[in-house]
């Protein structure tokens, strides 16, 4: 007889607000007659995100400050970003992102809370997300039913929650904040793909 305790997936979920994000963007989306990205530009956007954060991590959480002429710059924001790159992959293509397998996800993860470690796992993350998406860039297979991307999404995921909590923000509050930027003042950059014959002016 197994005795073993089942595993609780709320233990291992991020307290994301996952379908909120899907929906809110997607119904954004399809109001405005916007376009979501390729699945090229949307991991290009991924990795601009991480980047970024990781170096914002290195200045405020390691040994290399700025310089005092420097402005701090904008974690949660950067959070945002990586999130909302995420959501707009997710509703692409049909992923339910509350329903990933956040349990098998979370077996090989250590319980680091430094925000420099979980920064360098969110870039070795995001690069194993990318991987993966570009091996299928030539396939007719449906990504929404193929395990390994589902998987090395929700550890994707998994990562971007704890390293928010390790830098004292939310995954909600950052991605709040990147949609109100995009509403704001980015909605031309951000939002559609600028199709052949267009110019940036063309698009809403």
């Amino acid at each position: 007889m197994n005795n073993d305790t089942p595993k609780d997936k709320s233990e291992h979920t991020p307290s994301i607000r996952f379908s909120h994000w899907q929906h809110e963007i997607d119904q954004w989306f399809s109001d405005k007659g916007w376009e979501y990205w390729s699945d090229e530009e949307i991991v290009s956007q991924l990795a601009e995100g991480v980047g970024e954060l990781a170096k914002e991590v290195k200045h405020r959480f390691g040994d290399k400050k700025k310089r005092s002429d420097e402005q701090d710059g904008d974690l949660a924001g950067e959070l945002g970003d990586i999130m909302y790159a995420v959501v707009c992959f997710a509703n692409k293509h049909g992923i339910r992102l509350a329903d990933l397998p956040f349990v098998e996800a979370a077996l090989s993860l250590d319980t680091t809370v430094d925000p420099r470690r979980l920064a360098n796992r969110l870039f070795a993350d995001a690069g194993r997300f990318a991987g993966v998406v570009d091996s299928f860039y030539e396939s007719n297979e449906a990504l929404a039913k193929h395990k390994t991307v589902l998987l090395t999404a929700a550890r994707l995921l998994k990562t971007i929650d704890e390293c928010a909590s390790a830098c004292g923000t939310s995954v909600d509050d950052a991605t709040e904040k990147t949609i109100e930027k995009i509403a704001r003042r980015d909605t031309k950059r951000f939002l559609r793909v600028i199709k052949p014959g267009e110019t940036p002016d063309d698009n809403p």
